[in-house]
């Protein structure tokens, strides 16, 4: 083995075939520089289909040496060679595997993978049975009909009133101040990706009649 910064005696020589010769002798001193740990991670973590992932260089960079290149694989064909890769991404949902090499300004390499999956996003979607009605005896009915291609849906429903609404999917309302009021439907999977969707009704009142 080679201790760092102890000498090294190289020796060479040469012979003929009478046994005649020289040779020559030389020290030389050898450093030995630390090897990145190579390693990185994104937000956001849940990785939907509508985010701009942005994937940071977390390597571990010891002994003095600083990092001074990198090249990511992304896993669908595209390539950086930046620190940290912001705004990336995917057409696709699916598992991608991603692929960092680092180097250091010494020349030592170190690479990581991860896969990221890209998951589906929601389509939130709601019916209202009739969004202009008069005062008296109005009735709204709020049927959420939003969905996902793959996996599952939770949702919340946001009134004006500031009354919020979980997991029911047919909602029926009265109200008794004319106005306009704004509806919001929000619904979640469960990878965490989300989608809403807001709507106004509008509450008429009713004229006074007379007459004379």
């Amino acid at each position: 083995n080679i201790n760092p910064g102890q000498p090294v005696w190289v020796t060479a020589g040469t012979a003929s075939a009478d046994g005649c010769g020289n040779s020559i002798e030389k020290v030389f001193y050898v450093e030995v520089n630390e090897a990145p740990d190579a390693h990185f991670g994104w937000l956001p973590y849940s990785g939907c289909l509508s985010d701009a992932i942005q994937f940071k260089d977390s390597t571990n960079y010891s002994g003095g040496v600083v990092p001074f290149k990198w090249f990511w694989d992304f896993g669908d064909g595209t390539q950086a060679q930046i620190m940290n890769a912001s705004a990336k991404s995917y057409i696709t949902p699916g598992d991608y595997l991603i692929h960092l090499i680092v180097e250091t300004n010494f020349g030592c390499l170190d690479s990581f993978s991860k896969t990221i999956h890209i998951a589906h996003d929601p389509v939130a979607i709601f019916f209202i049975n009739d969004s202009i009605q008069c005062l008296i005896n109005n009735k709204f009915i709020f049927t959420d009909n939003s969905y996902i291609t793959s996996g599952s849906l939770t949702n919340v429903w946001l009134l004006t009133n500031g009354t919020q609404l979980s997991n029911i999917d047919t909602i029926i309302e009265t109200y008794t101040k004319s106005g306009n009021y704004l509806i919001t439907l929000t619904v979640r999977s469960d990878y965490g990706c989300q989608d809403s969707l807001s709507k106004m009704i509008y509450i008429n009142q009713e004229p006074t009649v007379s007459f004379s």
